[in-house]
Order: structure tokens, then C-alpha cells, then sequence
């Protein structure tokens, strides 16, 4: 039967809110939460925020619940939504606009309060001022012109700030706004496609007095959908079980498929309800379904990848992530782990209980693992970047971690064990790369020499040309005891001195570990020592790649290398620059990373300390600025 072009029930499909009458809107604890936080005197005017991906319901609750406190004469809900503002807009006028969207929406009775309170001339009069403190002033007036009643302001779309730049501002104004007694009749709810890290980038600026409400997926009743399917099964819940099932009860999803179901008619077999919905899905939904996206929605997804404010590398690790949670690792969610929260803002997974899954079924069969390479190379080809030329023609040692943490398994590593995570998620790239990299006729290298070191010895060696013969070496070499690297380490540096040095051969010396080196201190050693023989500190670039939780929780040690080795000098006297440290979570391409590192400006530069380490580590990065401003 063909699907019948005739309006159903379902009304959500066309996108944006939800009419305030609409049958079909589901309510959920977060409409509970936001009432009753609102509604509640002893918050005062603490304002609150809910951040959730796109149609997920947030225009409609903003409705809703604004459209319930004005059926009560204590309260004024006025509705902002700044796409209105448009592409682009200057700081001054920002608050200008908003002042006049709010008073626009006040509706009092016989009268205008733009013209009431004069605003415009208000604006010009006080042009001296700050246009934080006239909105701040200004916003006294219509409180006053409003009595005892209180003012909660929603705002939508709060990530236009971003676009516009002006987030530390507003939000700096509003939580100064919260604490003034004056102002204790004034709200502000926040919601948008953000996350809270994005909407305070500036220090100065907190936001920690705003009460956060979590908006979900629907969970368990959702009778207001059933209404609609009972004209085409005799067994609505069985239906709508089966729609969720392919939906995880994503709001818009789950409104497009019902609407689908309704509009292919009666079900010509009771009993085989799952067989029907899933032929409907697949042939009106998945097969082609760039052609087919409903108000663009899976386009509105791939958007926030290609198109969206993070950086080019939190949006690479967040698709990394992804990956590993596809193929069902389990992810133990971390709200301090900025992956983890874009890929929940992005929509492409949710929490569930503690662990981050993918949203639902529909998002599986349609980003895929070919989806997934799609985006990333989309993303690293945005801007074309040109490795340094400094990164051809060099030894390429590789030394991997074989101690028996090793056989650990963490939320960085999924249901792999670091061992297997290394060969399979990261070697196996990363040498492929190295191998391939070329600039005309130039090359990195021909030949890698891979170790697996463990024991007070040197460790394992091969000489790979291939990242497929990766597989027989790490199924026939397993962790093992403790974890030595000076022995593997002298061997590398001798080998380089002995043979591809005196042909003029740069080198890379790549590290990848899991945990402390039981010689930390004689490694670090024999670093500056090698740095004390170097004609250049181009020649030799040693990086060290951490991976697991226990490096990801505490990388101070490792930070501090790097910190020590400062303290060295080459044989000009100039400080030891030839090591640097990131976790393997943060390199989204191993070229640019090695390129990035023997780019460095000079040993006075902070450009090859990582932007995480800057941001979670504050202390320790200060004392790294004192020591190179004292050098």
C-alpha cells in the first residue's frame, strides 16, 4: 500500500516548536524540573540552562512551560529566540535588540512599553555607559513598570552568541543580574545546542550559580502518540514499541515515524507487527536517506561535524569516539571529557546509565563506518595543511608500551585491551600514514624500526614496510612485567648515530605508553644527553604518545619530562627541545602531529604544549611559562 499523502495526528514533523495545543506533545521530567524550579521562591532568580542536540524538544518545553506561567498572574514568560537577530550583530546593538524583544512580548494591557519607557531614547541618553550596564538599568525600569509580578526570560538558540562572540559578556551579565536584590523578580532560562564549556571560554567568568535540567529521549508513557495509531492496529502499544525501538524515543524521530506508520494505513498483519515497521523505516527512511531527510535532520547532525564551532580536532576525537562506541565498547561517561559532551550535543549518542550508546537504531544504520571516514577526511581537508618539509627523510623509530598493564581494559580503550587498542586503533594507521606521507619524490621513510619493549633489555625489533604485518607481531609478542625503556631507547639513538645520521638522515623516536616508566629518571637522562651531541634540534624529535586512563587522569609526570629536559642545554646552550607529550586521544593525525613538533618556533615557545594541558592543568602550565620567560 502506498503511504497516503493525507495529514495525520502528528504534527511534529514539520520542525521548530510544537503548537501549545498540539495533542501529541509528550511531557517529560525535564517539563517537572523547570516548572517547579521556576515556580520556586527560594531559587530567586537563579537562572538554569538546558543544552540538548537539535530537535530534541527544547523550543516546544520552552512553550510550554512559558505558556503555563502566564496562565498565572505572579509570572511573565517572554520568549526570545535569537535566530530573529540575524547572521550577525554588533555587541552595542545585541543588547539593544533583546531589550526590545522583551518588551515587545510583555503584554500589558492599553500599553507599549517601547514607547512607554522610551527606550530608544533611554539607549541614546546613556551612551556613555556600557551596553551591558544600560540593559542592566534598563531592565530595572520594566520590572518596575511590571509590579510584583516576576520576569523569566527564555532565550533560545543561546549558541548564536558564539557566532557572534559575545558569550563571555552575556553570560558574565547574567549571573552578575542573579545577585542583585534589585533584580530579584528577573529569571533567565538558557537553552541552545551547546555545551556549558563553550558558553564560558574566558576564566574570568562562571556560571556555576545556573541550575543545569537534562532534557532526555522519551521514557516509558508516551500515550499521547498512541491517539494517532489506533486507527491502524487494533495493538497501538505493540506499534509504538516498535517505532521506539528503531527511535530510542527521539523526539523528532519518533513524531516522523509514527506520522509514516499512520499514513501507510491499516496493518495488513497484526501479528507481524516488527516486520511491517521495518520495512517502512528502511524503504522511507534509511535506503537513500540524504534524498529523504525530514526537515534535515541527519543533515543538521553531519552539519555540526563539518560546519559546527568546535575545533577541527575535538570534532575528529568525538568522531574517534563514536567509532569505538559503534562497534560497542563500553564508554563510561566522563562529563570533564570534552569528547564525550560534544558527541552528546552532536546528538549521536545519549547517556544510558552511566555509559554513552548510540541514540538509537536509526542513527546506526545511517552514520556509519563509511559515514564516519567521510567526515573525518571532510573535516581534515577543510583547511589544507602543508606538513613541514623538516618531516621527510628521517629514521622512524617506534617504540611500543609492552608492560602488563597492557592487558587492561578502561573507558579510553573500549572493549579492547590496551594492547589490542594500540595495534588495531592506532599503529596500524598511524604507520600507514608515516609510510605513505610523500612530497614529490621526497618520503618520510621506507622502513619503520618497530620495538616492544618491557624488560631491563632491548626490547623486540622489527623492520616493518607494511602496517598489515602488525597483526602477526602483536599475536605472537604479548605484555609483559615491567616497563623499561632506557636499554630499547640507547639502542634506537645508536642505531641512528651509526647508520642514518651520517647519511643525513633526521630521525623521529615515537613512544607509545600506558603508564610510569619504572626509569623515568635515567630516560630523561639520556634525553639531554642525546640533546648535547645534536648540531640542531631539528635532527631528532622524541614524542610520547599516552594512552589509557591512568596517563589521561595524571600526565604530570609525563608533562614534567618535558619540564626537566627545559633545564638542559644543547651544545650552542640552548635549552633541551626535542621531546614533547600528548595523549593519544587528543592527536587526531599523526603527520600534522610530528609536523606541528619539529615545527616549534624556538625553546622559548609554548606552541608544543598541548591546548588541554593549558586548560586542565593550570598550575603546572604556569610554572612551564615562568620557567621559559626565565630562560
Amino acid at each position: 500500500m502506498a503511504v497516503s499523502s493525507k495529514p495525520t495526528y502528528y504534527q511534529g514533523i514539520n520542525g521548530g516548536a510544537l503548537p501549545i495545543d498540539a495533542p501529541t506533545y509528550v511531557e517529560r521530567d525535564a517539563d517537572r524540573q523547570l516548572y517547579e524550579f521556576l515556580r520556586d521562591s527560594e531559587n530567586n532568580n537563579r537562572p538554569c540552562y538546558i543544552l540538548a542536540a537539535r530537535q530534541m524538544g527544547k523550543s516546544s518545553l520552552m512553550v510550554k512551560v512559558a505558556h503555563q506561567l502566564n496562565n498565572d498572574a505572579r509570572f511573565i514568560g517572554v520568549q526570545v529566540n535569537l535566530h530573529r537577530f540575524g547572521d550577525g550583530i554588533h555587541h552595542n546593538n545585541f543588547y539593544l535588540s533583546l531589550l526590545q524583544v522583551i518588551c515587545d512580548e510583555i503584554k500589558l494591557p492599553g500599553k507599549n512599553l517601547v514607547q512607554e519607557l522610551e527606550l530608544y531614547a533611554f539607549w541614546q541618553q546613556k551612551s556613555q555607559l556600557p551596553a551591558a550596564l544600560r540593559f542592566r538599568n534598563f531592565t530595572q525600569k520594566i520590572l518596575q513598570e511590571i509590579g510584583d509580578r516576576r520576569l523569566i526570560v527564555f532565550i533560545d538558540e543561546i549558541q548564536s552568541l558564539i557566532n557572534w562572540n559575545i558569550q563571555n559578556s552575556f553570560i558574565g551579565l547574567i549571573k552578575a543580574l542573579s545577585s542583585e536584590a534589585s533584580l530579584i523578580n528577573l529569571s533567565f532560562v538558557l537553552l541552545g545546542v551547546v555545551k556549558p564549556s563553550d558558553l564560558l571560554t574566558d576564566a574570568n567568568f562562571a556560571f556555576n550559580a545556573a541550575q543545569p535540567i537534562e532534557l532526555k529521549n522519551f521514557e516509558g508513557d508516551c500515550q499521547p502518540l498512541l491517539e494517532g495509531l489506533k486507527e491502524i492496529s487494533n495493538n497501538p502499544n505493540k506499534v509504538l514499541q516498535e517505532i521506539l525501538a528503531w527511535t530510542g524515543g527521539q523526539p523528532f524521530l519518533t513524531q516522523v515515524v509514527c506520522d509514516l506508520v499512520a499514513r501507510k494505513g491499516r496493518l495488513k498483519d497484526e501479528y507481524n507487527v516488527k516486520s511491517q515497521i521495518d520495512k517502512l523505516v528502511e524503504g522511507a527512511i534509511l535506503v537513500r536517506w540524504r534524498e529523504k531527510d525530514r526537515q534535515s535532520h541527519f543533515q543538521t547532525i553531519e552539519d555540526w561535524f563539518k560546519r559546527g564551532y568546535p575545533k577541527k580536532k575535538e570534532k575528529v576525537v568525538a568522531l574517534n569516539l563514536y567509532r569505538r562506541i559503534r562497534h560497542r565498547y563500553r564508554v563510561i561517561f566522563d562529563s570533564g571529557k570534552e569528547e564525550h559532551l560534544n558527541l552528546i550535543i552532536s546528538g549521536l549518542v545519549v547517556k544510558l546509565g552511566q555509559y554513552l550508546v548510540i541514540a538509537n537504531q536509526i542513527y546506526r544504520e545511517v552514520f556509519t563506518e563509511e559515514w564516519i571516514e567521510q567526515t573525518k577526511y571532510f573535516i581534515q581537508n577543510q583547511e589544507v595543511y602543508m606538513p613541514s618539509i623538516k618531516i621527510y627523510n628521517r629514521d622512524v623509530f617506534i617504540l611500543v608500551d609492552r608492560s602488563d598493564s597492557m592487558n587492561d581494559k578502561d573507558d579510553e580503550t573500549g572493549d579492547l585491551t590496551r594492547w589490542e587498542f594500540v595495534k588495531q586503533e592506532l599503529l596500524k594507521g598511524d604507520i600507514r600514514k608515516i609510510l605513505t606521507q610523500s612530497s614529490g619524490e621526497q618520503k618520510i621513510c621506507d622502513q619503520i624500526n618497530l620495538y616492544l619493549f618491557s624488560r631491563k633489555q632491548v626490547g623486540l625489533d622489527f623492520a616493518i614496510t607494511s602496517a598489515d604485518e602488525l597483526d602477526d607481531i602483536f599475536r605472537e609478542n604479548t605484555p609483559d612485567t615491567t616497563t623499561y625503556i632506557c636499554p630499547t631507547f640507547e639502542k634506537c639513538i645508536k642505531t641512528w648515530n651509526q647508520n642514518g645520521r651520517k647519511e643525513g638522515r633526521a630521525a623521529f623516536v615515537i613512544i607509545y605508553t600506558d603508564g610510569m616508566l619504572s626509569d623515568r629518571t635515567q630516560f630523561e637522562k639520556l634525553i639531554g644527553e642525546t640533546c648535547k651531541t645534536l648540531n640542531n634540534q631539528d635532527e631528532i624529535e622524541i614524542v610520547m604518545i599516552g594512552i589509557g586512563k591512568k596517563v589521561y587522569d595524571n600526565p604530570i609526570p609525563f608533562l614534567d619530562l618535558d619540564f626537566n629536559l627545559k633545564q638542559n642545554k644543547d651544545a650552542q646552550g640552548n635549552p633541551c627541545d626535542i621531546f614533547a607529550f600528548d595523549v593519544v586521544n587528543e592527536i587526531e593525525d599523526i603527520i600534522e602531529f610530528l609536523s606541528r613538533q619539529i615545527e616549534g618556533e624556538s625553546s622559548t615557545s609554548v606552541s608544543k604544549v598541548p591546548d588541554w594541558v593549558q586548560e586542565r592543568h593550570p598550575d603546572w602550565f604556569q610554572k612551564y611559562l615562568r620557567l621559559i620567560e626565565s630562560q
